[in-house]
């Protein structure tokens, strides 16, 4: 299983934000019949991306979420192409004495046989100072695994740091020959202040 993780639910999703150094146990789905809030669908798909590998199916609880929840990127019947998806979000984090904001963009478009996304996203001080400003993200694609079952088959992750009071990224990558039917996508953006201790700026925002 994953050991790393990372925090895009791009539903992507949303929240408050924790101190790194605090864990909390991701919320269960105990009924999807009841709206998740924002916060809850992030933590949810950190936990997605932790507990399955590239080639692993998800069991039927998990299939439902992302049925539910995930970005769906199935071509609709008849077509070939999937829309361009674009989708925005934002975050605000404090510790140390500091305070910043993340500002981006996600845009996935998906094709017959391949699949490509940009994120462009900003994280700058509000107040205080930073030793460090970490972008990251990670993106998952779940798709038919085997005899029928629902597994991810693709993963990606990637950072940027800044030693600046603000942090310009642009992540693109494409990937090709797979046929997703949903994609999520964690950001998590990490801000280490000049005195002591980092946090991380939980996405609260992530919508068209």
């Amino acid at each position: 299983m994953k050991k790393f993780l990372m925090i895009f639910a791009i539903v992507l999703g949303s929240f408050a934000l924790p101190n790194l150094t605090e864990a909390s146990e991701a919320p269960k789905v105990n009924s999807l019949n009841e709206s998740l809030t924002p916060q809850e669908i992030s933590e949810i798909i950190n936990d997605l991306h932790n507990k399955y590998d590239v080639g692993e199916t998800v069991s039927s609880e998990d299939e439902e979420f992302l049925k539910t929840y995930a970005m769906k990127v199935s071509p609709e019947e008849g077509s070939k192409i999937v829309p361009m998806s674009l989708r925005t979000f934002t975050g605000v984090g404090s510790g140390g004495g500091t305070k910043a904001r993340t500002l981006g963009t996600l845009n996935i478009n998906v094709g017959a046989l391949k699949v490509n996304y940009v994120i462009n996203m900003t994280t700058a001080m509000e107040s205080g100072r930073a030793e460090k400003i970490t972008n990251k993200y990670e993106h998952a694609a779940w798709g038919i695994i085997g005899s029928g079952g629902l597994g991810r088959i693709y993963s990606k992750e990637d950072t940027d740091s800044c030693t600046n009071q603000s942090c310009l990224s642009t992540f693109r990558n494409e990937y090709f020959g797979l046929i997703p039917l949903y994609v999520t996508t964690n950001i998590t953006p990490r801000v280490k202040p000049v005195n002591k201790g980092s946090y991380d700026i939980q996405i609260t925002q992530l919508k068209n």
